[in-house]
C-alpha cells in the first residue's frame, strides 16, 4: 500500500491530512480485527409492540405495488429484518404476528437506499383490520456516502434532448459537465475515474479512454427504471474508480402486461439559427420503438422486453483554422437498443434473473467540429452486447448470498475520411488522425459473489469479483505517416491554401513547400493486429455497525489487482536501453471509514462524513500502444530535422520500403511507445462531511462538502531528450543528438506520485418527493478542480517540471445548477422543465511556437523568447490572451501561459415539455407531447478558438455537434400505452 505524504506544493495542510489519514487506516485494520453502506438497494427496519418491546419471529413481507416478486423473512431476536438485495421500487411491508393486528407501509425505495421503516403493532382486535400508511420521505440513516438520485418520475416524464438517459445526471450534485454525449457524467479529463454498473454488472468502457468517442455502452430510456450517481466515497463493495460509480437498473416484468410504442420525431423546419452559421442547419431525427413486460407464470416468472431505434440525418459544421470558409457535410447517424430481462421465483429463498442487452451505432462522417480541419475526419460503427445473470438465496433470515455471472462486449471501429499523412501544425492538423484506422475489441467474462450478513448490529458484506478482459482488433498506428510540424505555413510567407487547396484531397497537397517546418516524421509498418489477456480481481469486506441506536459505523476494507496489467506479452530487447515494468501493481489496498448519525432519532437529519482510498481502472490505450509500437512486432521508422537537413515529406526514408524496415528493424532509428518501469495503479483519496434534512413531509436537502485528491495519474512524456540546465527546459532535439541515438521519441508513460487532480466542491440538493402532482428538485454545485495531467496522453510543457503543470482543469467549472419540475394538471395535461446553467469550462490553450523544439506534438504553451531568432519575439513582449495568465520566465526568457486558462462563456439552456394523456377503460393511454429544447435560445458553444497566437483566439468556434449546445429545436412525439 502506498500512503505517501507529498503535494505539489509540499503544503503542511496537506501533508497533515495524509498523516491522519494514515491515523485512519490503522484504527480500521484494529476495527476489522473484530468485526469487519453498501450500494445494494435495501429494505430494513424494526418491529415493535405498543409499549416499544421488540417481537422476535414475526414475518415480513415486502411486495411492490406494480406486482413482481415479493421478499419474505422474520425479525431476529432483537426484532429487526432486513432485505439487503431488492429491486429499486415503490413497495407495501406488511408485518403479521401472532396476537398482533397487522400493519402496513407503503413507500418508494430509490436504486442504493437503505430503507430503516419502524413498525408498532397494536394487540388483536375482534376485527384485525391492517392499517396502512404512508412512511415519510426516506433518507438512508445509516449511509455515509454522498450521492443522487434519478427517480421513475424523472426518467418518464422530464425533457430530455436526444432521450439519454444519461442527460438526466444533471439532476445530481456534484455533476458538473455541460454534454453527455459520451454516455457518462463525467469530462474528459477522468480515465479510470468511472464505473458503470447495470443491474450490478461493469459495463464499462475500458478498451480506450472511458470518455472517448467510443463512448459507453447503451441503452434505451424506456427500458431503464432509475439510476443513482455516487459522487463520492463509494463503500467497499464497489471499486476500480478513483471517481464515481453509475448504479442503473432496468425495468422488469410484473403480474399484469404492459406495454408501450412510441414515436419521436424533430424536423429543421422547427429550428432556429445556427449561432456560428446564422442559418438554420439541416437536421432531422425519428426515435421510435416499444417495451412489452408481464407474466409468463402468475408470481412466478415474468419477463420484460424493449427496443429502441434512431436514425439522424445530421450535418457536420466547422470553421477550420487557417482557411476562411465554413465547412459543412451532412452525416447520417443510425442506432439500434435492445433489452431482453426474465425474473423467476423459485421459492421464497430463491430468486433469479438473466438480462440481455445490446446496441449498435453507425456514424459515416465524425471527429470534426469546432475550428478542426474536415480531413481529420472519419467513420465509426460500435456494437455492444451482454448477458447477465443472478441467483439470489436465503440461506437463513440473516444470511444471503447473491452470485452473479456474465458477459460483457464492447467493439468500435474508426476508419478515416480520407488516406493522406497527418501534419500536425502548432495551431491545427492536417490529415487523418495518426492512430486510426482502429478496430478494436473488449470481451469480458466476468463472474462476482455478494454475501450479506445481518448479525446484531452489525450489517455485513463480504465478497469476491473476477473479470477476464481480452482486448484484440487491429490499430494502425502512423501507416499512412505522421508529421509534426515545428511551425505554420504562415512563418515563411506562405498561405495555407498554397501548401493544402484542398485539405480532403492529398493528391493536391504541396508537401515540398514545407518541408523545412518538419520537426520529426514517422510511418508504422508491420503487424497491427493486437490480443491482450487481462484478469482483474476484486475482494471486500464491509460493516455497517450500529454503533449506538443512531450512529452507524462505516467500515470497510477492499482489495482490487489487475494481473499483469503492466507485464505486456511483447517486450523490448535490453540492448535498446529502455526499461519497462517487470511486473504488475499488487498492493492495491484501499480502506474506507465513515459515519451517519441520526441526529434527532427520527430518520429527519442525518450527519455524515468519512474518508476512503479508491483505485482507478486502467484504460488498455497504454497497454496495447506499449505491446504494439515498442519496435519488435511493429516498426516505427522516424527521422528529424537536424541543424543541417531537413525531412522531404515526399521522400522521408530516401527510397527504403517497409519490406527494407522489416527486415532489419533495429538498423533504423525508430520512434516508439513504452510505460515507465515503475509504473502504478492510480489511486484517490475522498473524504467528505455533510447533512441531510427532511423538510415538511416531502422536501429533503443535502449539503455536503467533498475532497478528492488522485495520486500518481498518467502523463506522456518524450524520455529521449536531454535537459538544459541553462534554461531548465529540454535541448531542441533539432539541433542536439538525443541521448538514446537508436530512437527518435521514445512516448514513455509515467504515472508519478506528484501529477494527478484535485477536486474540492460544494455539492448541495433539494428534492420533492412525488406527492400532489408535483415533483421538483434542484442541485447546486460550487467547486474549483486543478490537475497536472489532462489524460493518459498529455504531454507536459516542460516535461522537466510537472509541477509547473498544476492549473485550472478543462473539467472546471465553478458554478453549475440544475433546477427541475413536473406537474400533472387537470384533464390528462401535465408538463415539465429542466433548467442548466453552468458558468463555463475551462480549455485548453495552444501556442503558435515551440522555442524547446518540440514542434506542434505537445499542447506547448511556452510561446516567446528573447532572442531575435523567434519571429514572435519583439523588444514589447506582445500579448496575445489576458495578461493575468502569462508570466515571464526569467531563466528560461519564455513567456509562458499557465494551463487551460480559457473560460467559456456561460451556458443557459431551458428545456421544456407539455402532454396530453387520452385515457379510455382505465388501461389504455395514448400522450401527445411537444418537447423544446434550449427554448430560449441561449447561445450556447461547446467549442472556441484557442490557439493563443490566433488574430481570432477567444471566439466561439461551434457547438461540437452536441445537441446540448444547439439552437432551439422542437419535438414532437406520440405513445400509446396499456
Amino acid at each position: 500500500m502506498r500512503l505517501r505524504c507529498i503535494s505539489p506544493s509540499g503544503s503542511v495542510d496537506f501533508v497533515s491530512f495524509c498523516r491522519f489519514y494514515r491515523l485512519v487506516f490503522a484504527v480500521l485494520v484494529l476495527c476489522c480485527a473484530f468485526s469487519a453502506h453498501a450500494q445494494q438497494t435495501a429494505i430494513q427496519g424494526t418491529v415493535a409492540d405498543a409499549s416499544g418491546a421488540t417481537i422476535t419471529g414475526a414475518e415480513v413481507v415486502a411486495e411492490p405495488v406494480t406486482g413482481g416478486t415479493p421478499y419474505k423473512t422474520t425479525t431476529d431476536s432483537d426484532g429487526h429484518f432486513k432485505f439487503p438485495v431488492v429491486l429499486a421500487a415503490e413497495y407495501e411491508v406488511t408485518i403479521t404476528a401472532s396476537g398482533f393486528a397487522p400493519n402496513r407501509q407503503h413507500f418508494t425505495l430509490l436504486i442504493g437506499q437503505s430503507s430503516d421503516l419502524a413498525f408498532s403493532l397494536s394487540p388483536a382486535s375482534t376485527s384485525s383490520a391492517i392499517t396502512v400508511t404512508d412512511a415519510p420521505v426516506q433518507i438512508d440513516t445509516t449511509a455515509s456516502q454522498v450521492s443522487g438520485n434519478v427517480d421513475p418520475v424523472a426518467m418518464t416524464k422530464l425533457p430530455i434532448n436526444g432521450r439519454n438517459w444519461m442527460e438526466l445526471s444533471s439532476l445530481v450534485p456534484g455533476v458538473r459537465v455541460n454534454s453527455f454525449s459520451n454516455g457518462t457524467p463525467l469530462g474528459g479529463n477522468n480515465a479510470g475515474k468511472l464505473q458503470m454498473n447495470v443491474d450490478g454488472q461493469q459495463v464499462t468502457n475500458n478498451t480506450a479512454s472511458a470518455t472517448s468517442s467510443t463512448a459507453q455502452a447503451q441503452f434505451s430510456r424506456d427500458a431503464i427504471s432509475q439510476f443513482q450517481i455516487i459522487t463520492n466515497r463509494f463503500d467497499a463493495t464497489q471499486g476500480r474508480s478513483a471517481g464515481i460509480q453509475v448504479n442503473a437498473q432496468t425495468k422488469s416484468g410484473a403480474n399484469e402486461f404492459r406495454g408501450t410504442a412510441f414515436l419521436y420525431a424533430r424536423n429543421d423546419v422547427f429550428n432556429a439559427s445556427d449561432p456560428i452559421t446564422r442559418t438554420v442547419l439541416p437536421f432531422k431525427d425519428t426515435q421510435y420503438g416499444g417495451t412489452l413486460g408481464g407474466p409468463i407464470r402468475h408470481d412466478k416468472l415474468f419477463y420484460f422486453g424493449s427496443f429502441e431505434g434512431e436514425r439522424q440525418p445530421g450535418t457536420i459544421v466547422s470553421n477550420p483554422q487557417g482557411f476562411n470558409y465554413t465547412f459543412t457535410r451532412p452525416s447520417n447517424m443510425s442506432l439500434n437498443e435492445y433489452l431482453l430481462r426474465s425474473d423467476y421465483q423459485l421459492n421464497d429463498k430463491n430468486h433469479f434473473f438473466v438480462r440481455g442487452s445490446a446496441y449498435t451505432y453507425d456514424m459515416p462522417f465524425t471527429g470534426v467540429s469546432g475550428t478542426a480541419d474536415p480531413s481529420t475526419g472519419y467513420s465509426t460503427t460500435r456494437q455492444y452486447w451482454s448477458v447477465w445473470g443472478a441467483w439470489n438465496r436465503v440461506i437463513t433470515p440473516n444470511l444471503i448470498s447473491d452470485l452473479k455471472a456474465g458477459y460483457n462486449h464492447i467493439g468500435y471501429s474508426n476508419i478515416p475520411f480520407q488516406s493522406g499523412m497527418q501534419l500536425k501544425f502548432p495551431t491545427t492538423t492536417i490529415g487523418a488522425g495518426y492512430n486510426i484506422p482502429q478496430v478494436r475489441n473488449q470481451n469480458s467474462p466476468s463472474f462476482r459473489e455478494d454475501m450479506f450478513w445481518l448479525h446484531k448490529n452489525h450489517s455485513l458484506k463480504f465478497g469476491a469479483e473476477y473479470s477476464h478482459e481480452s482486448h484484440s482488433g487491429e490499430y494502425g498506428q502512423n501507416v499512412r505517416g505522421y508529421a509534426s510540424m515545428n511551425a505554420d505555413p504562415t512563418s515563411i510567407g506562405l498561405k495555407w491554401t498554397d501548401v493544402f487547396p484542398d485539405t480532403t484531397n492529398p493528391s493536391t497537397w504541396k508537401l515540398s513547400l514545407v518541408n523545412s517546418l518538419v520537426g520529426t516524421y514517422t510511418q508504422g509498418f508491420g503487424d497491427f493486429n493486437l490480443k491482450i489477456q487481462r484478469n482483474t480481481i476484486g475482494l471486500w469486506l464491509q460493516d455497517d455497525w450500529k454503533l449506538f441506536p443512531r450512529f452507524t459505523l462505516n467500515l470497510g476494507l477492499r482489495y482490487d489487482n489487475d494481473l499483469g496489467v503492466f507485464n505486456p506479452q511483447l517486450r523490448m530487447p535490453a540492448s535498446t536501453g529502455i526499461q519497462q515494468p517487470t511486473g504488475g501493481d499488487n498492493n492495491n489496498i484501499s480502506p474506507r471509514v465513515g459515519f451517519a448519525y441520526d441526529l434527532f432519532g427520527r430518520g429527519t437529519t442525518v450527519i455524515r462524513g468519512g474518508v476512503g482510498m479508491y483505485y482507478a481502472d486502467i484504460g488498455a490505450n497504454q497497454i496495447s500502444n506499449s505491446a504494439l509500437y515498442n519496435g519488435v512486432r511493429t516498426v516505427q521508422p522516424s527521422v528529424s530535422k537536424t541543424s543541417t537537413t531537413t525531412v522531404d515529406l515526399n521522400n522521408p526514408f530516401n527510397g527504403k520500403t517497409a519490406a527494407d524496415f522489416l527486415a532489419n528493424p533495429t538498423a533504423y532509428v525508430q520512434s516508439v511507445q513504452v510505460m515507465a518501469p515503475d509504473v502504478k495503479t492510480p489511486w484517490s483519496a475522498q473524504a467528505t462531511i455533510g447533512v441531510q434534512q427532511v423538510l415538511f413531509t416531502d422536501w429533503t436537502i443535502s449539503a455536503d462538502f467533498v475532497h478528492t485528491r488522485t495520486h500518481s495519474d498518467w502523463v506522456r512524456g518524450d524520455a529521449n531528450l536531454a535537459q538544459n540546465p541553462a534554461n531548465g527546459f529540454n535541448y531542441d532535439p533539432s539541433k542536439t543528438t538525443r541521448p538514446n541515438t537508436k530512437y527518435t521519441q521514445i512516448l514513455t508513460f509515467y504515472t508519478p506520485n506528484n501529477v494527478g487532480a484535485i477536486y474540492d466542491g460544494l455539492q448541495v440538493g433539494v428534492q420533492k418527493r412525488p406527492s400532489h402532482h408535483f415533483v421538483s428538485g434542484v442541485a447546486y454545485t460550487f467547486s474549483r478542480m486543478k490537475d497536472n495531467s489532462g489524460s493518459p496522453f498529455s504531454y507536459p510543457n516542460n516535461p522537466f517540471d510537472l509541477s509547473s503543470e498544476w492549473s485550472k482543469s478543462t473539467d472546471n467549472q465553478t458554478h453549475v445548477l440544475s433546477a427541475n419540475g413536473n406537474y400533472d394538471w387537470k384533464w390528462g395535461f401535465h408538463s415539465g422543465l429542466l433548467y442548466r446553467f453552468g458558468s463555463g469550462n475551462n480549455f485548453s490553450a495552444t501556442a503558435g511556437s515551440s522555442p524547446t523544439g518540440l514542434g506542434a506534438y505537445t499542447t506547448n504553451r511556452t510561446f516567446c523568447g528573447t532572442g531575435a531568432t523567434n519571429s514572435l519575439c519583439t523588444t514589447t513582449v506582445k500579448v496575445y490572451n489576458d495578461s493575468k495568465f502569462n508570466r515571464y520566465d526569467a531563466k528560461s526568457g519564455f513567456i509562458i501561459t499557465d494551463r487551460n486558462q480559457f473560460v467559456g462563456r456561460p451556458i443557459h439552456r431551458v428545456d421544456a415539455n407539455v402532454a396530453k394523456d387520452f385515457t379510455w377503460h382505465d388501461r389504455y393511454r395514448v400522450t401527445l407531447q411537444v418537447e423544446a429544447f434550449n427554448l430560449l435560445n441561449h447561445s450556447n458553444y461547446g467549442a472556441y478558438n484557442t490557439v493563443i497566437t490566433s488574430a481570432t483566439y477567444g471566439q466561439p468556434a461551434g457547438t461540437s455537434n452536441e445537441l446540448a449546445y444547439y439552437a432551439r429545436m422542437f419535438q414532437f412525439s406520440g405513445r400509446f400505452s396499456f
